[in-house]
């Protein structure tokens, strides 16, 4: 029996123990094992927080970059025209990334490799540059975009430089890595008492995964914006039509020169069509021109003979020149179309005519005489501030007077009125002045002369006392005429008894000769 006990004791005793040592030991993995995992986040935190400082990622925005230098925001790609202008009238970035187009981008970058506080001042736009290193994009360098960037905004950011910049792409159509070399170069802070701290230079790398649709040649591109990189045109650089003015009635050469304007296209199967105004024709064949090719920025000249008709109104009138064309782009036959409005100043020709004096040929000392001028107007333009002067060598006598406009066809008479006290042999002309259809002063000279009559030292209005008086004539009456019509009647009766006496005498003396 005891020894069943002791048997039974040390069983316990040995179960005690080993579940001491069980316990002791759970503790001591637990230890160890929380250790592990402290040094494993520890070491994960360093190095997320080593990584932060060259790649970063925003799956909202749907980019990604990597590289020495750290991107801020999200690029932004703004489609621009063939001058680096933004095509969107509202400013808005576009929202597919296309090939064959060119898009100005915008993103704020931080540089980590520099101390903000070592830079003195503010870093110039000469001072950075952009370069492409690979991917689907590449920085341009034309005459209308620079390839160096420029610079928008900077500050410090966490105690390293923050550099908002714009540079221009092109995207080759075939995927959406972006990748550039960014540098620049700053002044140092001056140190240990110098002036100045001399310049250094920093450069880094990014490669952004950028988030916008990027469509290559066959891609429908929905956007609104959707610009070409130059559209091209053809403009009227000048024209010619031989001369200042054109007059009516007559044929002039008209002589058009014109050029393409795209740096990027040249176009082809060009067809120039004029057309003119009513009373303006084409004398020299047809009023289009067919032209096969115009290369980038190349000009041409037309000459087409027109002739004015003599009716036309004076005034500048209008010749139409309208271009159709066509071009390539992105292996697509495009066309454009481009109209220009010429002026062509036309004259009449100057039928305003000025008639001959009508002047009394002599002028009674204190009477008013009338020194008459007619006018006509037979041209088709107006005559514009018509008037007329007198100018005399007799004293006091001197008038002018305005008519104003004068209308085709219209006509009229200026009249002076002269009175003149002394007498004498006066002289003097009439001036009328007028301006033709250029505007041009034009004047007619039409001299006149007349006698002012001597009066004998009588003042007008007097009646002269010397002048012989007719002797007054005696009527005869009426008996008077019956007396000497009764008496021409016997007189006659007398004379006719006579003669028939003489007759009758004369017969029978003939009778008697005969027996």
């Amino acid at each position: 029996m005891k020894t069943s006990t002791r048997i039974i004791c040390i069983f316990l005793a040995a179960l005690m123990l080993l579940t001491t040592f069980g316990m002791l030991f759970s503790q001591l993995a637990f230890a160890a094992n929380t250790d592990s995992k402290s040094d494993t986040s520890s070491s994960k935190s360093s190095s997320d927080s080593s990584s932060s400082s060259s790649s970063s990622k925003d799956d909202d925005d749907g980019f990604t970059s990597s590289g020495s230098l750290r991107l801020v925001n999200t690029p932004k790609f703004f489609k621009v025209d063939s001058h680096g202008d933004v095509v969107d009238k509202d400013g808005d970035p576009a929202r597919s990334v296309k090939k064959g187009y060119v898009y100005k981008v915008e993103m704020t970058i931080i540089d980590p490799n520099v101390v903000y506080d070592n830079i003195d001042g503010s870093i110039g736009d000469y001072n950075i540059y952009v370069v492409s290193t690979g991917g689907n994009f590449s920085t341009i360098n034309t005459d209308d975009f620079d390839s160096d960037a420029k610079i928008l905004a900077q500050g410090n950011k966490g105690g390293s430089p923050e550099l908002t910049i714009e540079f221009y792409v092109k995207s080759n159509g075939k995927g959406r890595n972006m990748n550039l070399e960014i540098g620049y170069t700053y002044n140092k802070v001056p140190v240990d008492g110098a002036t100045k701290g001399g310049s250094s230079q920093s450069q880094g790398t990014i490669n952004v995964r950028v988030g916008e649709a990027v469509l290559d040649d066959d891609a429908n591109d929905t956007d609104e914006d959707s610009y070409l990189l130059a559209t091209p045109n053809i403009i009227v650089t000048s024209y010619n039509y031989g001369g200042r003015d054109v007059m009516a009635g007559n044929d002039f050469p008209l002589t058009i020169n014109f050029a393409n304007t795209s740096k990027d296209f040249s176009l082809e199967n060009i067809i120039m069509d004029v057309t003119t105004s009513t009373d303006l024709s084409i004398s020299n064949g047809s009023n289009s021109a067919y032209i096969e090719n115009l290369s980038k920025g190349e000009s041409q000249t037309k000459t087409l003979q027109i002739t004015a008709s003599s009716s036309i109104e004076p005034k500048p009138q209008q010749v139409t020149v309208k271009f159709s064309y066509e071009y390539i782009l992105d292996k697509t036959r495009k066309t454009g179309e481009r109209t220009e409005v010429l002026a062509i100043p036309i004259v009449q020709l100057d039928r305003f005519s000025v008639g001959e004096l009508s002047v009394p040929d002599q002028i009674w000392p204190g009477d008013n005489a009338y020194i008459s001028i007619d006018y006509v107007n037979k041209g088709k333009s107006e005559i514009p501030n018509l008037s007329a002067r007198l100018e005399s060598d007799a004293p006091g006598i001197s008038d002018s007077q305005v008519v104003g406009n004068v209308k085709p066809g219209d006509s009229g008479t200026i009249d002076f009125t002269v009175t003149v006290n002394e007498p004498g042999d006066i002289s003097g002309k009439i001036i009328v002045t007028y301006e033709d259809a250029k505007g041009n002063e034009k004047s007619v000279e039409r001299p006149f002369s007349t006698t002012v009559m001597d009066m004998g030292g009588m003042m007008p209005g007097e009646e002269p006392t010397d002048v012989p008086q007719p002797m007054p004539e005696d009527k005869p009456n009426t008996a008077t005429i019956v007396m000497a019509v009764v008496g021409g009647l016997m007189i006659a009766g007398l004379t006719g008894t006579v003669i028939v006496k003489k007759v009758k005498l004369k017969r029978e003396d003939e009778q008697d000769e005969d027996i």
